[in-house]
């Protein structure tokens, strides 16, 4: 559903852009080559001579995740950078940006990938060991847990970090994880927290949530 909706928003973004008047065109296949590898897509848009990628978000990650180039950069769980970067290099034109539209309200923005101009050749590199790695089929772990804060203070617990919390092997990576209400919160209703490490501190209370 959350796919479907994706396209229909931007097939309705690309219908504002040409009612008002904007030059652009979309929908060309390309293949990028990436090492020794051939991958296949098709972009979204060109606009003034530059590749765009269309994304639609919720508000949150409308207002926090795509802040700007360096903030989307540091949590790109999805793979947007290489996924632009590779359009660019497989069309022949400098990365543009994203056209981020908010799915509750209909806002949107634009995010500049401007910064990415001299970086794409690295990207790619990245994009051609990635490949390497999957067609190797061996299983590891990619990340580390991340120190759980609250109120800005480390509270002696470690959780997963953004990039696993959609991964459904997560358990093969950490056996020990827990995925429990917030130990530091004080809320009448806690939000779900996966857990990696417990601190001392805490281990009694998840003995109570245990029982419970």
């Amino acid at each position: 559903m959350n796919m479907m909706l994706g396209d229909i928003v931007e097939a309705i973004f690309k219908g504002v852009l040409t009612e008002a008047g904007v030059d652009f065109s979309d929908g060309f296949k390309s293949t990028l080559t990436a090492g020794r590898h051939k991958i296949d897509g098709t972009h979204d848009l060109i606009m003034d001579r530059k590749v765009d990628d269309i994304k639609s978000a919720s508000p949150w990650s409308f207002k926090n995740k795509f802040k700007d180039y360096a903030t989307l950069k540091d949590h790109d769980s999805f793979g947007y950078i290489g996924q632009l970067a590779g359009y660019a290099k497989a069309l022949g034109v400098d990365p543009g940006g994203w056209w981020v539209i908010n799915k509750a309200n209909g806002e949107f923005k634009y995010i500049s990938a401007w910064d990415m101009k001299v970086e794409v050749d690295d990207i790619i590199d990245s994009v051609a060991k990635k490949a390497d790695s999957l067609e190797s089929n061996q299983f590891k772990r990619c990340f580390e847990p991340v120190e759980e804060t609250f109120r800005k203070k480390p509270t002696g617990n470690k959780i997963l970090g953004e990039e696993c919390g959609w991964c459904k092997y997560r358990y093969k990576c950490w056996p020990s994880l827990k995925e429990l209400p917030s130990l530091a919160s004080q809320a009448k209703e806690p939000p779900i927290v996966a857990y990696v490490e417990i601190a001392d501190e805490y281990k009694e209370t998840t003995k109570e949530q245990d029982k419970d």
